[in-house]
């Protein structure tokens, strides 16, 4: 059964549980708990780069939130996606309903071993100005932990 409630109710009724929601407007959410390739989705204006990566992740994309026929956010592998694209003034306004998700943003041409690596906690976008850029997650082993040098690949790191 479809549930209809207000857009802005969107994102906190996924973050609870997976539901197929239609929003009172153009905001929708579809979930497919085996995966998008088993329960249909759209891509419609989504980027190159991200309709690849989200065709070759559609197996463990379980839900997905659209603004029109656009994917707004995704769930893939537990950590929620958006992507930093603008479509129109509507489809902004639907996205910043997106906050209590926790999301990890990801720009318009990832390529996959970056959008794989954000998944795996390895690296982050952080917003820089207008522009996102890369940041390594710093993990650190026991014997760091007493005073020695990050693991990351950054030169310039000064942990």
């Amino acid at each position: 059964m479809v549930k209809r409630m207000a857009q802005r109710d969107i994102p906190y009724a996924v973050k609870y549980r997976g539901v197929d929601i239609e929003g009172y407007g153009s905001m929708w959410t579809k979930w497919t708990p085996e995966g998008l390739r088993r329960g249909g989705y759209k891509l419609g204006y989504l980027p190159d780069r991200l309709r690849k990566i989200v065709m070759a992740r559609a197996d463990s994309i379980v839900q997905v939130i659209y603004s029109y026929d656009t994917p707004i956010a995704w769930l893939d592998a537990g950590q929620w996606i958006v992507p930093d694209v603008s479509y129109s003034p509507t489809s902004g306004k639907h996205r910043s309903y997106l906050s209590v998700l926790g999301y990890e943003l990801v720009p318009w041409d990832c390529p996959l071993d970056e959008y794989l690596r954000v998944l795996n906690a390895q690296m982050r976008f952080v917003r820089d100005g207008g522009r996102l850029i890369t940041k390594p997650v710093r993990t650190f082993s026991d014997k760091q932990l007493g005073g020695g040098e990050c693991n990351c690949s950054n030169p310039y790191c000064q942990v």
